[in-house]
This record gives C-alpha cells, sequence and structure tokens, in this order.
C-alpha cells in the first residue's frame, strides 16, 4: 500500500467511517434502537378497512401511541389474501418504522402459492401473536340444517354438492372449512368471493349452504335471526353465544381451529426494538379494557412471543400444508 493510501485509510479511521479491521463500519443495532421509538410508526394492514384484523389493528395503534409516546398508524394494503401488503413490509427499511399485523391466513398462502415474494420464516420477525378467536360455522336460518350432524350427513349424501363460502382462495374461511372437510369425511363445493361480508351475503340469499366465519363477522346476523350457528371451535362456549355447542360437543372434536392476529416485522430489525414492542403488546393485552374489547368480538387476550411464537408459527406452516396437500391443490 502506497503512503497516499495509508493516509486516506487512516483518515477514514480516524472520521469512523473505517473500523480497525478496515472493513466499512456499521451501525449496532442498538444505537437506533435504544432510543425507539423517535418517531411515528406504520402498521400495516394487508386487508381492506372494516375486516376484523383492520378493526383490532387501529385498537393496538391507539394502544401503543398512548404507550410509548409516539404515533402508531395504520394503512391498509389489502389483495391477494395479505401477500401485497405483507410484500411492501418486506421491502421496507428494518429501522422501527414500519409494522405488519397480518391474521391467521400468513401461515396458510406459502401453501397455496409458488410465487411467494417473501418467506414467511426467513424474511419476518414475529413479534406478538394475540387475539385468537374461534370458528363457527353458520347456515341460512332457513336451512333444514338444525345442527352440525344434520350439516354432516346432508354433505355424505351428496358429496361436492353443498357449497360453502369464503373471503377468497387461501383465506382462512377457506382451509378452515377445508380441514372440517377432511375431519368430518365430506366433500364440499368452495365458492370464494372478494371479502367474507359478500360471502355472509351469499349465505343469507341462499346462494350457498354453509360458511365458517368469526364470531365478529356473524354474530350480528345469528342474533338478529338471519343465520344459525350450528357449532363453535374452542374448549367451551362462547358467552356471546351460550347456546350455540363447541364441535367438541356437537360430535367432531378433531376439529379445532383458532383465528389469531399476529404482529410482524421485517427481517434485521433490532432485537431491542422487537422485544420493546413485544413487552408493550404483552402489557396492552392484560389491560381490562382490551379484554372487553376484545371479548365484544368474540375473542380473547391471550398474547404468544419469543420462542413459543416461532414454533407456533412453524407449526401452522406444517399443518396448513398438510391440509393443501390432502385437497391435491395445485399452487398458482
Amino acid at each position: 500500500m502506497n503512503t497516499c493510501a495509508i493516509k486516506r485509510r487512516q483518515a477514514l479511521i480516524n472520521l469512523g467511517l473505517l473500523g480497525i479491521s478496515g472493513l466499512p463500519r456499521l451501525a449496532t443495532a442498538s444505537e437506533p434502537a435504544d432510543s425507539w421509538p423517535s418517531g411515528p410508526s406504520r402498521i400495516i394492514v394487508p386487508y381492506a378497512a372494516g375486516a376484523s384484523t383492520d378493526v383490532v389493528s387501529r385498537r393496538l395503534a391507539m394502544s401503543l401511541t398512548q404507550k410509548l409516546g409516539q404515533s402508531f398508524f395504520v394503512e391498509n394494503k389489502p389483495g391477494a389474501n395479505g401477500v401485497i401488503g405483507i410484500g411492501t413490509v418486506v421491502r421496507e427499511k428494518a429501522d422501527g418504522g414500519t409494522f405488519v399485523i397480518s391474521d391467521t391466513t400468513i401461515t396458510m398462502v406459502p401453501s397455496m402459492r409458488k410465487d411467494m415474494p417473501y418467506d414467511v420464516t426467513q424474511d419476518l420477525v414475529p413479534i406478538a401473536a394475540f387475539f385468537f378467536s374461534p370458528f363457527g360455522v353458520v347456515v341460512n336460518a332457513d336451512s333444514p340444517y338444525k345442527t352440525l350432524q344434520d350439516l354432516i350427513d346432508a354433505a355424505r349424501k351428496a358429496p361436492g354438492t353443498l357449497g360453502f363460502g369464503s373471503g377468497g382462495e387461501g383465506s382462512s374461511p377457506h382451509l378452515a372449512t377445508e380441514d372440517f372437510s377432511g375431519k368430518a369425511g365430506v366433500q364440499l363445493l368452495h365458492v370464494p368471493y372478494k371479502g367474507a361480508g359478500d360471502a355472509i351475503n351469499a349465505l343469507m340469499g341462499n346462494q350457498i349452504s354453509l360458511q365458517f366465519a368469526t364470531p365478529s363477522t356473524a354474530i350480528g346476523n345469528v342474533k338478529g335471526g338471519r343465520l344459525r350457528m350450528l357449532a363453535i371451535s374452542g374448549e367451551r362456549r362462547l358467552d356471546l353465544l351460550p347456546d350455540v355447542p363447541t364441535f367438541k360437543e356437537a360430535g367432531l372434536p378433531s376439529f379445532q381451529f383458532s383465528n389469531w392476529q399476529g404482529l410482524f416485522a421485517r427481517r434485521g430489525t433490532s432485537d431491542t426494538i422487537v422485544q420493546k414492542l413485544s413487552a408493550q403488546v404483552e402489557k396492552i393485552m392484560q389491560d381490562d379494557e382490551m379484554s372487553k374489547f376484545a371479548a365484544g368480538l368474540g375473542a380473547n387476550t391471550n398474547c404468544i412471543t419469543g420462542e413459543p411464537l416461532r414454533r407456533m408459527i412453524a407449526s401452522e406452516l406444517v399443518r396448513w400444508k398438510s391440509v393443501t396437500e390432502r385437497m391435491g391443490f395445485a399452487k398458482k
């Protein structure tokens, strides 16, 4: 190395632009993370405004704003069962400025698509899962099916003819119903719609025979006498619908499903930020007001973080891959 090069290298080291090793100096994760959040943070919701994930995300954003003293705001980027919105986060800087909240669908879509623009376990960091909500099977109030067994018996007599609605191929109602079909030993006909609300409207119009839905999606029409819920997932009956039996009580104990909401960051986000945010979410989920809010949606505020969350996501990915393989579904 000539004299000019040596002097230039030493000057860069003195300025902090090179480490002693001569390699480019990178800011450590702890330097910007210690003061996080120092400005507004965006929460991407990969579904339309008004969807259950959107409602929950806005409530969480409000609580985080109050707890952390900086603005957390929601931005909706719907499309492709969440892929568009989640893909946006993957392309953002890993600086704690952008996060995403998705439901269980985030672990389902990878088994349905071969052109995924991201890998859930490699490109995202799970921060917390919360708002666990059961799924119920609903039929029109005028339907001849009064019990879950009535529905199963009819489906067995006419394989592939009873139509069920969902908010789209690969959505949580779609794969939850396919999982139910396998465990009940029936074949049902999938009729996808643009959203869960459209599917509910089709059910009320007798265009389809059944739908799997969260309590928040169906409860208004169930209590209004337009729909009938035959069974609901979970270990116990829902306080909002005490007359609806669990799947175990209705004769199908093997079917269990819970739709959850999950907060994720882009891979590379500082551990300090992830741990700080996960701790805040856990505290928020313990608030009495948040518990009341969740109960009103038929959900609970159980919160999973850290290694248990990573194991849960890995297990969910395996589960839905198994369901799609049983379906004989070819990735598109």
